[in-house]
Formats: C-alpha cells, structure tokens, sequence
C-alpha cells in the first residue's frame, strides 16, 4: 500500500512537471512563430520594388512565401499539437534559408545578380584565364537619361526602367549572366562566347528593345546604351581590361545617342 501510495504521488508529480515543461513548450512555440510573422514584414517591406514591378503571376511566391499552403490537420492530442507547430515552423524556417540563401546574390531593385555576385564572378574569371584556350565575353549596358527621368518623373520611374532592362538582358543572356553592378549600369559576362557571338546577341537585344517600347506605352521610352569586348590573350591581361575595353564601347555608343538627341544632352 506505502508503494503504491508513493507511486501515485510521484505520478502526480511527474505529470504536474511535464505540464509545466509542456506550457513553457507552448509559450516558446508562440514566440518563435510570432518571429516569423515579423520576418514575413520584413521580407515583404524589402521586396516591395519587386512586388511593384512584378505581375500577379510572379509575385506570388513572395506574397506566400512565410504562410504557405495550409496543410494543418486537427490536433488529437497536445503532443500532436506540439509536432505540429514544429512541423510548421520548421517548414517556414526552411523556406526562409532558401530565400535568403538565394537572395544574397540577388539585387532587390532588378532581381538579376548583384555586385557581390559580380566580385566573386570576376575573380573566378581571373583564375580561370591560366587555361591558354579559355573564352569569355562582357557586354556593358547604360540607362539613357536617367537622371532627366529622376528629375522630372521621380525615382520609381527609373527603377521601373531598370526592372524592365534587366528583364530584356536576361531574355537575351540568361538569369545567371546579368549583373546590376550600380546605379543604371549593368553588366552581362558570357563564358565560351567569342566577339562574334556576343556581336549576334547585342543585334538580338536591339531588336528586343525595340518590340519592347512599341508594345509597351509608358512615360519613358527604354533607351540603352551598350558596347561589348571578348577576352584576348595578347590584349588583356585579366579582367579589368575586357571590361575596361566593353565600357570604353558603352561609351562611345552613349556619346552618338547625345550627339543624335542634343536636347537630351544636359539632363543625361
């Protein structure tokens, strides 16, 4: 009878502590599902140039990204309840790293491969030249009056131009091979495409360009000032100089869009 008694006794005890631990479990998981709900704003709130430019279609997955499709099933028990709550929160986690992990090297503005991604791709090029039959080409693209269309129709407006030149680069080249470097400048890097390649693909992206602004009715027409180089091994040494080369083109080809348009010459 005393062994059972205390049976009984250290039952209830046991049970009264896991009650506890389980409270204090519930408590933790309505934090933590709480972070999640805030790191839902926050990605909604950097991702709000996206969520503009971008169709319906696209946007989606931004808009879902956190929530999800609710596969939530009616909880029998509060262990049940516990596992599931886990589940759910593993399962936002989950989405969150491959977001971030993917987003690291994107840029938030044009949602091609931002300047980070260009360093790491630059070096990679440098190292790879040691090989006396490597071939790489780079394309240098330039916003046409950007700073009048600041100035007169506001900053989204000029964002909304990059979003749709970033666009049109990347249905020419590629998601991976475009790179927002800084302001209206971008920079496409095709590995194993010779100079007369890359001459066929800036031929494909004016005609691009061209479709673009007649289907398209906006404020401001997408103008694009390009050039391009291919690596050399007699002419260049490392990177710096094929790109150094494609901009000197980018240049030159800005400078006949001003001399054909002078009174867009004081607010380019």
């Amino acid at each position: 009878m005393v062994a059972l008694a205390v049976g009984i006794v250290l039952s209830f005890i046991i049970m009264s502590e896991n009650r506890k631990r389980i409270t204090l479990l519930f408590k933790n998981m309505d934090e933590l599902e709480k972070k999640t709900a805030s790191l839902d704003n926050l990605i909604m709130k950097s991702s709000i140039k996206k969520l503009d430019f971008l169709p319906e279609s696209e946007n989606s997955v931004l808009k879902t990204l956190a929530t999800g499709v609710s596969d939530k099933k009616e909880s029998i028990t509060e262990y049940d309840e516990i596992n599931g709550s886990i589940a759910t929160v593993y399962s936002k986690l989950d989405r969150y790293f491959n977001y971030i992990q993917k987003e690291v090297h994107v840029d938030d503005t044009t949602g091609v491969q931002n300047k980070a991604a260009y360093k790491n791709k630059v070096k990679e090029l440098d190292e790879k030249i040691a090989d006396s039959n490597y071939v790489y080409s780079v394309g240098f693209f330039d916003i046409n009056n950007i700073k009048r269309i600041y100035t007169h129709y506001g900053f989204e407006a000029g964002e909304r131009l990059m979003f749709e030149c970033a666009k049109l680069l990347q249905e020419i080249w590629g998601e991976k091979n475009v790179y927002h470097i800084t302001g209206d400048e971008f920079i496409v890097i095709m590995e194993g495409e010779s100079i007369l390649q890359m001459k066929d693909d800036f031929a494909k992206f004016e005609e691009l360009l061209i479709k673009h602004n007649k289907e398209n009715a906006m404020d401001n027409l997408l103008s694009v000032a390009k050039g391009y180089s291919s690596f050399i091994r007699d002419r260049h040494k490392d990177y710096r100089m094929v790109f150094i080369d494609a901009k000197a083109n980018c240049d030159l080809d800005k400078e006949k869009y001003y001399r054909n348009n002078p009174s867009l010459k004081t607010d380019r």
